[in-house]
């Protein structure tokens, strides 16, 4: 009886922790930037992995947040009106090492991937 009661409250606070503080757990589809990186940044804060931002690039990100506001780096920027994927960072720009790439489809943008270049 112990086990479940412990299973139970641990299904029960999976389905309502991210909700409490304002992170549905599977929200990673966009129609602008400034939501995309609202999302992000939102992840990194609460240590809250979802689809494609597990824990490793959680913690990758924080310490590079801590000394930079994400949202101040992509201010003024949008989705390519014109393409059907977009990358942000990678290849030593903002984020470091680190890409995470997004994928329009219809009129919204998912976050499809994140990857690390050497």
């Amino acid at each position: 009886m112990k086990i479940l009661t412990t299973c139970v409250l641990a299904i029960l606070l999976l389905l309502y922790i991210p909700r409490a503080v304002g992170l549905e757990p599977q929200t990673s589809k966009f129609r602008t930037l400034s939501e995309a990186v609202d999302f992000i940044v939102k992840r990194v804060e609460a240590r809250q992995p979802a689809p494609f931002l597990d824990m490793y690039v959680l913690e990758y990100l924080a310490p590079i947040l801590a000394h930079k506001s994400l949202a101040d780096m992509y201010a003024g920027r949008e989705f390519p009106q014109d393409k059907t994927t977009f990358t942000l960072g990678g290849g030593h720009k903002e984020l470091d090492h680190l890409s995470i790439t997004f994928v329009k489809k219809k009129d919204w943008w998912y976050l499809s991937g994140t990857s690390f270049c050497r």
